[in-house]
């Protein structure tokens, strides 16, 4: 039996409003719903998947304390350009993402930090 996919928006509407960035950031974290990333580059979420997600939180916040936070990498380039990774493991999984600079790398770490401290 085939489960109805739903697109971003319709998931939002659902969960009542929540912003597109807080969703994605779930994403990032791997606190979110299961999705489906079609090769256009758009999410689909099954409706059965968002309903038991919504089951396994409710009555509590979206938490997850198994975020660990691994540092930043330096990454030398071809000649003298660098770029910088920001390595982070949720549950079992390893999570990483690249930027130019070392500022920005930061700035992704500290946001890291704080969603997980939020939830």
């Amino acid at each position: 039996m085939e489960s109805e996919l739903l697109t971003v928006p319709e998931v939002l509407a659902v969960l009542n409003g929540v912003s597109r960035r807080t969703f994605y950031r779930w994403r990032e974290l791997g606190i979110a719903p299961d999705c489906i990333k079609l090769p256009n580059g758009e999410l689909r979420v099954e409706r059965r998947d968002l309903r038991t997600w919504l089951e396994q939180h409710r009555g509590g916040g979206v938490k997850s304390r198994k975020v660990r936070i691994r540092g930043i990498q330096v990454n030398a380039l071809a000649g003298r350009k660098k770029s910088y990774t920001v390595r982070w493991v949720v549950g079992t999984g390893p999570k990483s993402r690249t930027f130019g600079t070392r500022a920005l790398a930061d700035n992704s770490r500290s946001d890291l930090m704080q969603a997980t401290n939020r939830g």
